[in-house]
């Protein structure tokens, strides 16, 4: 994330310390929109804390991601996944972007059956740059047409975050198919092992009915030993496979109490929790509330 945003406690992703000199279009706890980079001064090294999705409409931009000098020209698109060192180096001075910013949770809650496709692309592929056809350059900006409207439509009424969601997650969709043609496979062969069983561990996760179980389990599934899985996990994603489990069953418990009417119990049962009480202690921990308070806010 670029310097220039501060760390809220309360929020998921980072907001602007000064709104004055950072122009943001919209912001919330998992969305941020700039449709003005330039506006983000100031070219320090950043951890990302989100998925940051740029399209460059025009010019050319230099950004250096782990280490590795990336040139971003007109027509491309780049996905940098979160827990990457960005640093923001030159660009011409004709440059336009259009930038969005999203956390893992909200990703994830709008694309769910099709994290595998998305997940496969970012981290395994590691697809950062794709150049855009023709008929990719009309769709995303069509989509972000959309999203802007969503934006403008946002300014106090009825269902406003919920239509701005479902343009996003329609994107999200489109953005899928583009990867998913753009992949390449083209990976040494040792390389390939190792991407090939982190895929195969986001598989399982993504098609498990019951997520919350040990990095045991899900290592015996794929014949190697726990510890070789997190490696695999942190060097193809910077997270560990504990870290990955506890983001698909936190999304899942959220999912559950926010999009169905399934008692604590039922959502015990289905995510593989000891007990309703064990449930509960899960949900006060990572939400500050109990399950019935959180349910009982996201229905107000």
């Amino acid at each position: 994330m670029e310097k220039g945003y501060k760390r809220n406690e309360n929020t998921n992703i980072s907001t602007p310390s000064d709104t004055k000199t950072n122009r943001f279009d919209y912001y919330d706890d998992d969305i941020v929109f700039v449709d003005n980079i330039n506006s983000i001064s100031n070219k320090s090294q950043e951890r990302t804390k989100a998925y940051s999705i740029m399209i460059c409409l025009n010019g050319q931009i230099e950004v250096e991601l782990n280490g590795k000098t990336e040139q971003i020209h007109k027509d491309e698109l780049l996905i940098v996944p979160p827990a990457t060192m960005v640093e923001r180096r030159e660009q011409t001075d004709d440059f336009e972007c259009n930038l969005i910013l999203l956390t893992p949770r909200i990703v994830q809650a709008f694309l769910r059956s099709y994290m595998t496709a998305w997940n496969h692309a970012v981290y395994v592929e590691k697809i950062k740059r794709v150049k855009l056809n023709e008929q990719d350059k009309e769709l995303c900006a069509r989509y972000y047409e959309l999203l802007r409207l969503g934006i403008r439509f946002n300014n106090n009424k009825k269902y406003s975050r919920e239509v701005l969601s479902a343009f996003l997650q329609a994107g999200l969709l489109a953005l899928c198919s583009i990867l998913e043609n753009s992949e390449t496979n083209n990976l040494p062969l040792g390389q390939q092992h190792t991407e090939s069983l982190f895929h195969r561990f986001l598989d399982l996760l993504n098609h498990s009915g019951i997520q919350r179980k040990p990095v045991e389990y899900y290592a015996d599934k794929l014949c190697i030993t726990p510890k070789y899985l997190s490696i695999i996990c942190k060097k193809n994603s910077g997270k560990t496979a504990k870290e990955w489990i506890q983001e698909y069953v936190t999304e899942n418990v959220r999912f559950y109490l926010k999009s169905t009417d399934k008692s604590i119990k039922e959502i015990s049962d289905i995510l593989g929790f000891p007990n309703p009480s064990y449930l509960g202690r899960y949900v006060k921990e990572r939400f500050g509330m109990s399950p019935k308070t959180y349910r009982d806010g996201l229905k107000q």
